[in-house]
This record gives C-alpha cells, structure tokens and sequence, in this order.
C-alpha cells in the first residue's frame, strides 16, 4: 500500500480517536448540566454548524495553498478545543459550548482529508480508498468510547478534553514530518469566502452534483435523527451506564471497520458504488426501527446484531457518494466541491440533532421512526439518480 495512504489512516484515526472518546459521555453530560434533552441538541448541532461552515471553506483554502497545511493548522486548532472541553468542567455550558465550537470547525477537515485520497487515487479506486475514512472512523469507534467510559469513571470528566488534546498533538506531529502535499497543482484563484452563496449555487446547477448533495443531507439528517438520541434511549431503555455505553460503540467501530477496510472495495467492484448507495439507504431504514423497537432486556440478543448490521447498510453510502461526486468535479476544483458536499452534511447534522431529541422527548421511538420513513423517500431518489446516470452512459438500466 501507498505509504501516504498509511499516514493519512494515522492521522484521521488518531484525529477520530479523540472525537470518540467524548461520544458516550458529552450528551449525558449535557442533559445533567442543563436538565432538559434540548441542550443536548443544541450542542451537538453547535459542532455541525460550525462544521458547516468550515468545510467548503476549508475546501477552497487548500485548493489554493494545498492541502497540508490546512490539515496541520486544524489539527492544532482540534487539540485546542480539547483543551478547552477539560477546563470547561465545573464552568457552566457556556465554555463548553466555546469548546464544541473549535472542535466543529476544526473537524471540517474531513473534507480536506477526502480531497488528499481524490488527488492520489484513480477514479475506479477512489471508493476503496475511501474506506479508509470509514476504517478510521470505525477504529476511532472501537478505541474512543470505551477509553473515554474508563477516563471519566477513573480520572473524570476533565481528563476527557486533556487526554483527547494530548492524542490532537501527537496527531499533528505525525502529520507534520510525514504527510507530505498532495496537490500537484495548486489553484490560486480559488475565490475564498466564509458563506460560498455562490459557490452553492454553481454547483447546485449540475443535476448530478446537486442530486447527491441532496441525498447526503436527507440521509445524514435522518441518520442523526436517532444517532444523537442513542445514548440516551440505551441509558432509559436498558439501563446502560457510561462504561456498557461505551463498549456498545466500541462494538459498533469493529463492525464498521470491517466493512469498511474489507467489505466496500469488493462490493463496490461487484456491485457499483451506484447500487451500493441505495441499497445502503434502503438498509439502514430497515435497521433503525429494529434498533427502537427492541424490548427491554434484549439489548445482547437483539440491538447488537441490529448494530451489526447497520455497520452493513451505512458503510458504502459515505464512500460511495463521494466516488459518485469526484467523476463529476473538476480536478482543481475537488477540495472545494468536496468542502460543500461535507457541508451539506454538517447542516443535516444541525437540523437532525435539533429534530431527534425534541421528538424524543414526546416519545423514544418517534426519531426513529422518522428516520426511517426519511431513508426510504432518500432511497427512491437515489434510485433515480442512479437510473438517470445509467442512461447517461448508455448503459443497461440493471442493477
């Protein structure tokens, strides 16, 4: 394998690992400062809405000056948000919140890191090399939330942030003597603005680019439409404290990065990243309302398959979105367009926070149900995106 690859994969995972370190606890911790479920979604959807804004910027920025970079000043700015989260204990929402802020805008580099794969990977590979992401994002799963369970119930919530700022830096030293600049040619005259209005628009006018921005956003919304109320469901429902909490999305990181470091490169050569897409959106509609509906003290028997299985369903869509976009983008444009595809997924990661934990504070299984009907409207659309590209290539409309 391409050495750059294996650095990349260290530099998001370690990246990821910080981020899952707080996953079991930040949204439990929220709603016993604030004492509603409404905070709770405010301060998941602070984080995307700054992600929002960060990625296309993000994107256009290392289109101009490269990708390298962007990625070690983000880098840092993440370590410094961590900081930032572990002296924040004890102070009220509002320095937490500050923190979540940093942290969010520095996460917009996903779209710079997908941009680095794009620039050194072959259309027709592109969404094997994807999975990358994926895997370290799964990683980041099996190792974040179980050490995060065991820093807060031997150490406290504190060292959460400081421990999380800690593998930041390591992360970025790693980053900065290996990770070497992918961009071959740079784009001087990539137009940099804080709220691309513009940028939106143009992109907006490809029918096909403005497809898959709209089938991420609605997948992405109803994904976090229940993802933010997972917890807190598992601790009501079946009683899981911050340490089972953890394993459970330790277990799903395995089962994600098995999909995605083994699964996505042969599924996508037998299948097409086309197919995979809907069949992705149709499974995961499937799995959700399983996951809502298991009865009290079947958690083992019942949800940890389900977990399993929505590994299965969810893995191809990421990566198979993104190889669908990067054969439609112009190469000096990728970073960017890549930056406002991230972005339209920030946003649903704003709205569904916002919509899931109102809805369940009526009932537990009204987010969940929801997402669901959302993923079967999404897979009907991007069953006619696929149908249309087909016909566009002059090919067989088969699955």
């Amino acid at each position: 394998m391409d050495r750059r690859y294996i650095v990349l994969f260290l530099t998001i995972f370690i990246d990821l690992l910080g981020f899952g370190l707080v996953i079991p606890i930040l949204p439990n911790y929220i709603k016993d400062l604030a004492g509603n479920e409404i905070w709770v979604g405010v301060g998941i959807a602070l984080f995307s809405a700054m992600q929002f804004v960060a990625s296309p910027l993000l994107g256009s920025i290392s289109d101009r000056i490269g990708r390298r970079p962007v990625l070690l000043f983000t880098l840092f700015a993440n370590a410094l948000g961590y900081l930032l989260l572990g002296l924040s204990y004890g102070h009220g929402l509002a320095i937490l919140f500050v923190a979540r802020a940093i942290n969010g805008f520095a996460s917009g580099n996903i779209s710079v890191a997908q941009a680095y794969i794009i620039d050194i990977t072959p259309p027709e590979k592109r969404s094997g090399a994807m999975g990358l992401i994926g895997a370290a994002f799964g990683m980041g799963f099996i190792f974040g939330p179980t050490l995060g369970g065991i820093i807060v119930g031997q150490l406290g919530f504190p060292w959460l942030g400081w421990i999380a700022a800690g593998f930041c830096f390591i992360n970025l030293g790693l980053a900065f003597v290996m990770l070497k600049e992918s961009l071959v040619q740079k784009n001087p005259d990539t137009p940099i603005r804080l709220i691309p209005i513009q940028d939106y628009v143009n992109a907006m006018q490809h029918t096909t680019i403005r497809r898959i921005f709209l089938i991420n956003f609605l997948y992405t919304t109803a994904f976090f439409l229940f993802q933010v109320c997972t917890t807190l469901f598992w601790e009501d429902h079946f009683g899981l404290d911050a340490d089972q909490r953890g394993y459970a999305f330790a277990f799903l990181g395995v089962c994600t990065t098995i999909v995605q470091a083994l699964l996505i490169k042969p599924l996508s050569a037998r299948f097409g990243d086309r197919w995979l897409l809907v069949a992705g959106n149709i499974g995961m509609a499937a799995v959700l309302v399983g996951l809502g509906l298991v009865p009290k003290g079947l958690f083992l028997a019942l949800e940890l398959p389900l977990i399993a299985f929505m590994a299965l369903a969810n893995g191809p869509v990421g990566p198979s979105s993104i190889s669908i976009l990067s054969t439609q983008t112009d190469p000096r444009e990728q970073g960017k367009v890549v930056g406002l595809y991230q972005s339209f997924g920030s946003l649903a990661r704003v709205v569904g926070p916002l919509i899931g934990t109102a809805l369940y504070g009526i009932h537990y299984l009204v987010p969940f149900l929801l997402a669901s009907g959302l993923l079967l409207l999404n897979a009907g659309w991007a069953l006619r995106m696929v149908r249309g590209l087909a016909t566009a290539d002059g090919k067989v409309v088969q699955p």
